[in-house]
């Protein structure tokens, strides 16, 4: 074992490695604390994971003496993602010796790896001692030579050191701290066809009645070659799909269609008896993919064996089927979002979609957002972004919830006032026009 060890660990996700290599490393991945999903939660994402964090523990407990420090390159979701890497920013090694880490280099900004999607950081850890937070976050930003903005990083859940860190200036955190808490709702997912666009991806042409529709699937863009075709389908299988270049501030606006064959309890696609008794025509145009389908990496690693119909797609439940919904973009510098009204006939709450909007597109809430996520990256706007955001469930007799719905109804008709906006959302955590301000920069 050495004092000292420094090492730039490949960054490979644990998806993409063949099921030998996963099956041989698995032992591994469990003795250090790296698997912390399992069943649903680990088809739909949460549980991916990057062999970097396991290389880095190996390091940590095979080559490093106790009090040694280790210097790793790591990819910033480490710190900012939730989920996978819980077990990593929780660490302790398999007979109990414990791990801390005493700083980070954000050298993100400065993408010191060109070509590369992921944004790196360094580390330093010592083996044999805890984690004293906040641990220093130095962010490097500019052309070199580059100058460092030093933040303090904390858990954003103080109770799970496991949790995603937030990092901020140390004036800032115990107004974000304010924000933060068991938020009144849940976020998902959007639907996810397995790696298969361009088969339920759709352009609808016209019209033919008797509930059919003529359709074609968009293939532009698609990273493995597939047909285009024509073809009759069910409307009632055919919805409107929202992108992230068509979300915008209080806007938005579907510019494709998808196929939906999904049963929303089970979770599953629809069973072959109801597609041949209900969709024939959207079940004739997916057997043309049939082979694709079946050969999606995600749905034979989840769904094979019989488990589910190979149409199956993922993120779908009766939530995707509401005729209200609060949406935002997963990917961008910032996560705005819009009120999006389905085609049903509207029977759920618009007022409560309103106020969500409001609330949500706030400078308090979003300044809060970037504090603990990655913006820009693709996992921002994942779906734990609304974990960790206390925004108190609708409640109509509460004044200040009716201020913010009224101020999302009228950003919805085009007319967004951002300043009153963000006053009236930082009622909901006692903050003040001022501290409001010192938390940066109004947006819009």
């Amino acid at each position: 074992p050495a004092d000292r060890v420094a090492g730039n660990p490949p960054w490979v996700g644990w998806e993409t490695l063949d099921a030998e290599a996963r099956a041989r490393t698995v032992p591994l991945w469990r003795d250090y604390g790296l698997f912390v999903h399992a069943g649903m939660d680990a088809i739909l994402g949460k549980g991916r994971k990057d062999l970097a964090t396991l290389m880095t523990c190996a390091a940590l407990d095979r080559w490093l003496k106790p009090g040694g420090r280790l210097a790793f390159v790591l990819t910033r979701s480490v710190w900012k993602s939730s989920g996978a890497a819980a077990g990593f920013r929780r660490l302790v090694l398999p007979d109990g010796t414990p791990v801390a880490f005493e700083s980070v280099d954000d050298l993100g900004d400065l993408r010191v790896f060109p070509g590369a999607a992921a944004q790196a950081t360094v580390v330093v850890a010592q083996k044999g001692h805890r984690t004293a937070f906040p641990v220093t976050w130095r962010a490097w930003r500019g052309r070199p030579p580059a100058t460092p903005t030093t933040l303090n990083a904390e858990p954003v859940d103080p109770a799970d050191p496991g949790s995603a860190w937030m990092t901020a200036p140390a004036g800032q955190l115990p107004t974000l701290r304010r924000i933060l808490g068991p938020s009144g709702y849940r976020a998902h997912e959007g639907v996810n066809s397995g790696g298969a666009n361009a088969v339920y991806h759709l352009e609808v042409l016209e019209e033919v009645g008797e509930g059919l529709i003529r359709v074609r699937n968009i293939v532009r863009g698609a990273k493995r070659a597939v047909p285009q075709v024509e073809a009759l389908v069910e409307a009632a299988a055919v919805h409107p799909l929202v992108r992230p270049r068509d979300i915008g501030r209080f806007t938005v606006a579907p510019s494709r269609a998808v196929l939906v064959v999904q049963d929303p309890d089970t979770r599953r696609g629809l069973s072959p008896t109801h597609m041949a008794r209900h969709l024939p025509h959207a079940l004739a145009y997916l057997t043309r993919f049939e082979a694709m389908l079946k050969d999606r990496a995600a749905f034979r690693r989840y769904f094979a064996g019989g488990r589910a119909p190979w149409w199956s797609m993922f993120n779908v439940g009766a939530y995707t089927f509401s005729p209200w919904k609060v949406v935002w973009a997963r990917i961008g510098p910032r996560a705005d979002a819009a009120v999006l009204h389905g085609r049903a006939m509207p029977q759920d709450y618009p007022d409560e979609a309103h106020y969500l909007a409001a609330a949500f597109n706030s400078a308090p809430v979003q300044i809060t957002a970037r504090a603990y996520s990655q913006a820009g990256t693709k996992s921002f706007g994942s779906p734990h972004l609304m974990e960790n955001l206390a925004i108190p469930r609708w409640d109509p007799s509460d004044t200040r919830h009716q201020r913010l719905r009224e101020l999302g109804q009228e950003a919805d008709e085009g007319h967004v006032d951002a300043k009153a906006m963000d006053v009236a959302a930082g009622a909901l955590w006692g903050l003040s026009a001022v501290e409001i301000a010192a938390l940066g920069e109004r947006r819009g």
